[in-house]
C-alpha cells in the first residue's frame, strides 16, 4: 500500500464533533450534532486489489466512517475519515468491531 496519512483525533465538544489533525491541533473541522443527517460504516478489503487505489491507500482494508450533514441552504455535506487514522479513540481498532465500535460512539454523542 501506498499513500500517507495525517493522524487526526475526533470527539464530542459541547454541541459538535471535532475532527482534528493530532500532530499540531490545526485545520479543526466542527460539525455540529444537530445537522447530523446519518453515519455510515464503510469497509473495504484491498488486499489483492491491483488498481490505482491500491498505489494511493495507504492501509490494506478501507475502514471509513462517512458523516453526512445538513450545510448551508438545502445542500448535504459528507465528512469521511479512516478510523486507523484516529489517534484518540482506543476502542476504534483496525477492523470490523473496531469500525462498529467508532460508529456506535458516533451516535451515542447525538
Amino acid at each position: 500500500m501506498a499513500g500517507s496519512t495525517t493522524p487526526i483525533n475526533i470527539q464530542k465538544v459541547g454541541n459538535t464533533i471535532e475532527i482534528v489533525n493530532a500532530n499540531t491541533g490545526s485545520n479543526p473541522e466542527y460539525i455540529p450534532i444537530d445537522a447530523i443527517v446519518s453515519i455510515t460504516p464503510v469497509s473495504n478489503d484491498l488486499t489483492g486489489d491491483t488498481g490505482e487505489l491500491q498505489d494511493v491507500y495507504p492501509y490494506d482494508t478501507m475502514l471509513v466512517i462517512s458523516i453526512q450533514h445538513k450545510g448551508g441552504g438545502d445542500r448535504i455535506l459528507k465528512t469521511d475519515f479512516d478510523i486507523q487514522q484516529v489517534q484518540n479513540q482506543a476502542g476504534w481498532t483496525a477492523d470490523q468491531a473496531g469500525l462498529n465500535q467508532a460508529a456506535s460512539d458516533i451516535a451515542g454523542w447525538l
